[in-house]
């Protein structure tokens, strides 16, 4: 009998002595592990807070670029006005296009995804200037960040076990008592209530830093302009953006700004009598020829696939051979659309060739 109740006891004893193991190993980590990580942050953090670049401000060459984009944006704004005032009469569908029931919708839809491209270039250019600025700033002030709080922390945890050993109050006696002879890898000659008070101001340490950092964080945050940092940064709405190196934007920067330039001069708009708004040309010129993209609709920024599947729909529609059956004007017309859709693919092609 006495050895069936031997044998019962042993599993239950083992697992007692385990959990006992556990919980020593625990106590132990919770005791010396805190203020060794801190102290391991904050010489890392104190190593290299010297060596990281400040070099955040926006030169004077990026203020110069900056400002210009400002006024190109402006003057993308001017002539989006501009489309939408031409097409006042014309309906709109939910996404602001117009309705491509008539040649004037398709055209002037076709102006709005001009301009909606050159915008998003002149974004992505602001975006490059600014992810510079952002970024270095980004990194300096989460280090900055870290270091005072770190620095903070190291001291409110040797300040917080000054206090709790000096005063030593009745529950921190007591804690410090179950900690000292539970702990492993006891120091001789450390007071029971040395360990007490690290492991209380081990947990309080836990809670501080992050807020601390937060703070810290935010201060910076609220200083970034006036410490020269753009604050022209929008990753999120750029990521879908890519530049096209066929085009020119140089260029068509410059020729929107003369549009809205002019248009805001009055010499963009033509009125008649009646006040009805013409074609937007330019007073006493003859109108320009229908640049190669507009002819075959689409954006200047097409690629080679966009452009041949483009000439092919527009040549189902205008093949001669579709009217062959009509008078004789309607056949030469059809030919000469043919000949303006096939040397309006060939110019977009040619372009993309020689962009590469």
């Amino acid at each position: 009998m006495a050895r069936r109740q031997n044998e019962d006891v042993g599993p239950a004893g083992l697992i007692f002595l385990a959990v006992a193991i556990f919980g020593a190993l625990i106590l132990t980590a919770a005791v010396y592990l805190p203020p060794t990580a801190l102290l391991i942050a904050l010489l890392y953090f104190e190593l290299r807070a010297p060596f990281t670049s400040k070099d955040f401000a926006l030169t004077g060459e990026e203020k110069i670029r900056l400002s210009k984009f400002d006024c190109y944006r402006n003057a993308i704004g001017i002539n989006f006005q501009r489309v939408k005032e031409e097409g006042s009469d014309l309906k709109q569908n939910r996404d602001g296009s117009f309705h491509r029931g008539s040649k004037l919708g398709m055209q002037l839809n076709n102006k709005l995804e001009e301009l909606q491209a050159v915008q998003d270039e002149l974004d992505r250019r602001t975006h490059a200037i600014a992810r510079r600025s952002r970024t270095t700033f980004d990194r300096w002030s989460r280090i900055k960040s870290f270091q005072f709080a770190l620095r903070c922390t190291v001291v409110g945890y040797v300040l917080s076990i000054v206090i709790l050993y000096l005063l030593d109050p009745v529950f921190v006696d007591s804690f410090s008592q179950f900690v000292g002879h539970h702990v492993l890898m006891r120091i001789s000659g450390v007071d029971n209530a040395i360990y007490g008070s690290i492991l209380i101001s081990s947990i309080g340490a836990g809670i501080l830093v992050w807020p601390i950092y937060k703070l810290r964080r935010s201060a910076l945050e609220r200083n970034a302009e006036a410490l020269g940092v753009s604050t022209d940064y929008f990753p999120d709405e750029m990521e879908h953006v890519t530049s096209n190196p066929a085009i020119d934007w140089d260029q068509y920067f410059e020729a929107i700004l003369d549009a809205a330039t002019r248009y805001r001069n009055g010499t963009y708009y033509n009125n008649d009598a009646t006040g009805s708004n013409e074609e937007w040309k330019e007073e006493n010129t003859e109108p320009e020829e229908e640049a190669w993209y507009e002819t075959l609709g689409i954006s200047p920024a097409a690629s080679r696939r966009e452009i041949d599947e483009a000439w092919r729909l527009k040549m189902k529609k205008n093949h001669p051979d579709r009217v062959a059956e009509l008078d004789p004007e309607f056949r030469a017309l059809a030919e000469e659309r043919t000949k303006r859709l096939n040397a309006a693919r060939q110019e977009g092609l040619h372009q993309r060739k020689q962009a590469g």
